[in-house]
């Protein structure tokens, strides 16, 4: 009987490692990849880089593009362009 509590616990505890949502599962990624292969939605939305994407589209008729969905990241910098101060003398 000892074994076969033991041997539920076990089982209980290795399903509810693979259930449970982590960061990386929800994270987004910059581009995208889109082709007849993709439907008519978004396309597949899993590639941290260009040329990641562009090895998988290769020989496919398929074409990536940046993820229409990602907030752009902000590092401390504006987006309008920057002018230059002038020099007194």
């Amino acid at each position: 009987m000892r074994k076969l509590s033991l041997a539920a616990a076990a089982f209980v505890a290795a399903t509810s490692i693979w259930t449970t949502a982590t960061p990386v599962l929800a994270r987004d990624y910059p581009v995208c990849i889109r082709g007849e292969g993709y439907g008519d939605g978004i396309g597949d939305c899993s590639f941290d880089t260009l040329q990641q994407c562009q090895a998988a589209a290769s020989g496919r008729g398929d074409y990536c593009y940046a993820n229409p969905f990602l907030a752009p990241a902000t590092g401390g910098q504006s987006s309008a362009p920057s002018r230059r101060q002038k020099k007194f003398r």
